[in-house]
């Protein structure tokens, strides 16, 4: 005789799909009339008053979550979990020790068992607005049975916003609302036959049923016919698990599943995670003691997946000596997130568990693609996706994406033509991955993201819209290229990761200085692409690492350092004989000398810049660079007072950038053009050059390029005597150009200063030229000299000298 025990006890009351499977089982509770029945004998055995309350709703709303369940009872989950516990043990005593009878009658069993909403559910108003017009255009149409599909990943709330759908239709289907559990994310789902059984045990309780579904199905028809009906299937498996269940004309079905699939008359309902706004009032909700900065990081921190925040938040509120600070730590830390986000009173209730049944039902091909591409930090392109995965690019593999979108692990978006994988549902499936997949994952990761990279290269290096285009992509893929070199930095040294060092910071460098915080490298990083491109002898490469650490240097105003770079960039150049290099790094180096300041380095630097220029043209280089050659030429000539001269060349600058449509280049000689007209006070002929900079800075997005821009319009702000304006002008100014030079940022901090005093605000002045001379004293810059006795006059209350203004235009 087939014995209960505690465990077949559970699984009738909570999974009731794992013992139906087995043939003993399934006859024991057929010859009880069926499972519903079999529900209606147990409440007649002798019970506790708590054990009776605990099987009323476990039997009442099957599969609930465990907080429905203790809102139902009135008591804390500790309670409930032992009252369950105690029932459990009751009933497998009662079950051996008597029977219940065959066939015995019992009152009608509930058609109405849909469990009450969830007292926090939140959100979803425009969800439901969907799926109420698509089901009220089925309902009046009337041509067959009303089918709505919510779809989703697993603990996005698809089953709550379908019971709370459900709620909002009983006027329209009155006369039953019956839930199916069909398990169908677990390894052993509801079957067909069982899910028809247990609806026509509702309306015929004591009938003995057929196994074979053809007749199950003519039965079923038989006793939905001429009722208004609603039956919510929940966790279908796929379309053949619930298809059959479509009703008669005049009833609905509610099907929900982690599956993306299309049935005759469904409606479909993908649902995502929470917006930002839900997510908060959800957190907030169940627990009162989060602020609206906290519950922001809160929902951040759980990807706004409602599973995840309901968790987070309920532990949170059951738990108030828990910081929240301290909470969040937890939730950010990718080795401990899924530990938080599991609570410890329901194994149920669980992140982890929930994304991991769908991962469970892939196919081995789809489970290897899901773990592989969880490697991948943000949204991505099919090509880097399948190249990651060791795939190549055609449209057979790329369907492999999108079957694994059809069971929501990733997800495309149309508007970026991309995919995204969840944080969370990433975190898991790492899980899966052994050392070996990883490592090789991670290589071709990092080998897909250098290709991409190199591409965005060219396409920066073609000027016009294709310039404009690849500042875009490089933001697009930023989040790839960071990972990778961070990854590759941690690496041990061999020529496959020197290669990719390499790559990564030669390719970057002139498109990641467009937009503010696009620089992704230190100085100790940079030194060490530098060493790399050396070990594998790359040395025009190696040339371009040491010239950008001597623009950093010289960012930093660490002169001394940045000339030595510039020296070890020049001998390289000198080394491989490359003219266009040579002329590139004497250039830079005038550079350097021009900032420095004072009469001997701007000779000096005017001396480099002629050189280069000669030997740029002397290369026969075909690219991009002549422009930036003749517009840093004109730049020192201006330095040393030759305006004229120096408003030629910077003509000359313009038309050699637009003939080469490099629009940077472009851009930078405008404005320094415009600066030097306005030397020669022609006002008119600056704000048109002006003008036409800033068209370019707009296009492009041009934050270097946007400091240049506001400085001048300060300067023509002086000039019309708006000082409060160009304060304005300038503080914007600062805040951008301290991300590319601080000399410059310095200098706009002290005309900020001087601005000031001018409008008699003493305070303030100081303050801002008390700090720029703490910065510019260890520099050892020409200026500090001038700046130190312009301090001492403010201090002594001497008035403004407006000449400073005259001065302030001329630099």
């Amino acid at each position: 005789m087939t014995m209960w025990n505690e465990r077949t006890v559970q699984d009738v009351l909570q999974r009731p799909e794992r013992l139906l499977s087995q043939t003993d089982w399934r006859h024991i509770i057929q010859q009880q009339g069926g499972l519903t029945a079999f529900y209606q004998q147990l409440q007649q055995l002798p019970l506790e008053a708590n054990q009776q309350a605990v099987l009323n709703v476990l039997t009442t709303y099957p599969g609930a979550p465990v907080e429905t369940y203790c809102s139902l009872l009135n008591v804390h989950k500790a309670t409930y979990h032992r009252y369950q516990k105690a029932l459990i043990q009751q009933l497998t005593s009662l079950l051996n020790n008597e029977q219940p009878q065959a066939h015995t009658p019992t009152q009608a069993p509930s058609l109405h068992q849909l469990r009450p909403i969830l007292a926090d559910f939140v959100g979803r108003t425009a969800e439901l607005k969907q799926a109420h017009y698509a089901i009220d255009i089925a309902h009046n149409a009337a041509q067959g049975a009303v089918i709505n599909g919510i779809q989703g990943m697993g603990g996005v709330g698809k089953t709550e916003l379908a019971i709370y759908l459900a709620h909002q239709l009983i006027p329209h289907f009155p006369d039953a609302q019956i839930v199916l559990n069909l398990y169908g994310s677990r390894e052993q789902p509801l079957t067909i036959e069982q899910a028809l059984g247990t609806v026509i045990a509702l309306f015929k309780p004591n009938a003995k049923l057929p196994e074979q579904r053809e007749k199950l199905l003519e039965i079923y028809h038989e006793v939905l016919a001429d009722k208004r009906v609603l039956i919510l299937a929940d966790d279908a498996r796929d379309l053949a698990h619930v298809q059959d269940l479509t009703p008669p004309v005049g009833s609905c079905l509610l099907v929900t599943s982690r599956l993306r699939f299309a049935m005759p008359l469904m409606a479909q309902l993908h649902l995502t995670e929470f917006q930002e706004p839900e997510a908060i009032a959800l957190l907030q909700q169940i627990c009162p003691r989060l602020e609206a900065e906290t519950a922001q990081q809160l929902a951040v921190a759980c990807g706004y997946l409602p599973l995840a925040l309901r968790i987070s938040a309920s532990i949170l509120a059951q738990n108030p000596e828990l910081a929240v600070a301290e909470y969040l730590i937890q939730l950010r830390d990718q080795q401990q997130q899924l530990a938080a986000l599991e609570y410890p009173d329901d194994p149920q209730a669980s992140v982890a568990a929930s994304l991991a049944l769908s991962y469970a039902r892939l196919p081995s091909e789809l489970q290897a693609l899901a773990r592989q591409l969880s490697l991948i930090v943000a949204d991505f392109s099919s090509a880097m996706g399948l190249a990651t995965a060791g795939l190549d690019f055609n449209m057979a593999n790329e369907n492999l994406l999108y079957k694994l979108a059809l069971h929501n692990l990733i997800q495309f978006e149309h508007r970026q033509e991309r995919w995204r994988m969840h944080d969370l549902v990433r975190s898991v499936l790492r899980r899966y991955l052994d050392e070996a997949e990883q490592t090789q994952t991670l290589l071709n990761y990092a080998q897909a993201s250098v290709e991409t990279l190199k591409i965005i290269y060219q396409d920066f290096r073609a000027g016009g819209a294709t310039q404009t285009k690849s500042i875009d992509n490089f933001d697009r893929e930023y989040a790839h290229i960071v990972a990778i070199w961070q990854w590759a930095q941690q690496q041990p040294i061999s020529p496959v990761i020197d290669k990719i060092v390499v790559e990564l910071g030669f390719s970057s460098g002139g498109v990641s200085r467009i937009r503010v915080g696009r620089r992704y490298s230190t100085l100790a990083e940079h030194e060490f692409g530098f060493e790399a491109a050396l070990r594998i002898q790359e040395l025009y490469k190696a040339a371009i690492f040491a010239g950008a650490l001597a623009n950093r240097y010289l960012a930093r105003a660490e002169y001394k350092i940045s000339l030595g770079w510039h020296e070890r960039a020049y001998a390289l150049a000198l080394e491989i004989n490359d003219l266009y290099l040579q002329s590139l790094f004497l250039g830079d180096m005038a550079t350097c000398y021009s900032q420095m300041g004072g009469d001997k380095h701007l000779d000096k630097a005017l001396d480099l810049e002629r050189e280069a220029l000669r030997l740029f043209r002397l290369s026969g280089y075909e690219g991009s660079g002549e422009s930036l050659r003749v517009n840093n030429l004109a730049t020192n000539l201006a330095l040393l007072g030759y305006h004229e001269e120096a408003a030629e060349y910077f003509i000359e600058a313009v038309t050699i950038a637009q003939k080469s449509e490099n629009q940077a280049d472009e851009c930078r000689a405008l404005y320094n053009l415009g600066e030097t007209y306005l030397k020669l006070n022609q006002l008119d002929q600056a704000q048109i050059a002006f003008d036409q900079a800033l068209t370019i800075v707009e296009r492009m997005n041009f934050d270097e390029g946007r400091a240049y821009m506001l400085q001048g319009q300060a300067n023509v702000a002086m000039l019309q005597k708006n000082y409060h304006q160009a304060i304005q002008r300038f503080n914007q100014a600062y805040a951008l150009m301290q991300h590319y030079n601080r000399t410059i940022a310095l200098n706009i901090q002290w005309k900020i200063g001087l601005l000031y005093w001018k409008l008699s605000d003493v305070l303030a002045a100081e303050a801002q030229m008390q700090a720029v001379l703490e910065q510019e004293r260890p520099l050892g810059i020409d200026r500090v000299q001038d700046h130190e006795l312009q301090l001492s006059n403010l201090r002594n209350r001497q008035p403004f000298d407006d000449s400073l203004l005259v001065s302030m235009l001329k630099e």
